[in-house]
């Protein structure tokens, strides 16, 4: 074999290799671009779609069954996103199924992706337009963790500082805390509180005071009780006189003829009082009691 026969055929086996190369390089290109499998086209509108692009996955129950065919701002509020999808998922996504926006991980390329529906409902046809609802935006996701990070950590500096002054015995809480005296003189006087209430009792229950003869002994109201009934009925008793009409009140309460009597009495009075008058008047006018 010559040498130019062994450059031939190494030059033969090298574009053979990358011919091969270059046919599955455009076999899975055409695969990833369902440039070969029957597939059906949906659309959805959205508000704003977070960055998504044609060419990006579409995924059902976590499999990718399509790509993003194109994505068409209609106006100033809508943009319009087509979607080729394996006619082999058509049957499990039904007129209900709604599409939503992801990403590949935290950070990841956008995607879509298909809630199936209800299993009830009609299977959606070709070039429908499929329920969708808005994207989680990431933006105010971030700037809502880091409002709560920072949150936190004003949160964790205020209870560091209140350990420590906790720690230090200051405040009533850390004197509860640190100090050993500090309920020293509450205990104290509780003792003495108790010890108290203690004598009290017991001088209550062996009767020596009047509040504990009262609470101890029976007897001992006997007498003031026994005076109150006799003052009761005595009174009673002065009250029936004087209703009957008995003694100078009774007559003078009861008994309309003394009344009348006391009346008359009363006038005469008045006219003996005023017919005195005239006469003590008309005597100072005599001569023979002048000087008086």
């Amino acid at each position: 074999m010559t040498k130019q026969t062994a450059t031939n055929i190494r030059l033969g086996i090298f574009v053979t290799v990358g011919f091969v190369l270059f046919i599955a390089a455009i076999y899975f290109i055409s695969a990833k671009q369902q440039l070969f499998n029957k597939t059906f086209r949906i659309t959805g509108i959205f508000a704003d779609v977070s960055g998504l692009q044609a060419g990006g996955n579409v995924r059902f129950s976590g499999i990718t069954v399509g790509i993003v065919e194109s994505t068409t701002i209609e106006s100033d509020t809508t943009v319009r996103v087509s979607m080729l999808i394996d006619e082999d998922v058509r049957r499990f996504i039904k007129k209900d199924a709604v599409a939503a926006i992801g990403s590949e991980g935290l950070m990841g390329n956008k995607l879509l992706v298909i809630a199936p529906g209800t299993s009830d409902m009609p299977v959606i046809e070709n070039n429908d337009v499929i329920r969708t609802k808005p994207p989680l935006d990431l933006d105010k996701t971030l700037a809502t963790l880091r409002t709560t990070s920072e949150n936190v950590e004003r949160i964790t500096g205020d209870l560091a500082d209140i350990v420590s002054t906790i720690r230090q015995g200051k405040g009533t809480i850390g004197q509860l805390f640190m100090d050993s005296t500090y309920l020293k003189q509450t205990r104290d006087n509780l003792a003495q509180i108790t010890g108290d209430f203690a004598a009290i009792s017991g001088t209550l229950r062996s009767g020596r005071s009047s509040l504990g003869k009262i609470l101890m002994d029976s007897t001992y109201l006997t007498v003031p009780v026994d005076n109150a009934i006799r003052a009761t009925a005595d009174l009673s008793e002065i009250i029936g006189n004087v209703r009957a009409g008995q003694g100078i009140v009774g007559r003078l309460l009861m008994d309309s003829a003394s009344a009348f009597t006391l009346d008359t009495t009363l006038v005469n009075l008045k006219r003996s009082s005023k017919h005195m008058e005239r006469v003590t008047k008309k005597a100072k006018s005599s001569f023979l009691l002048w000087g008086f």
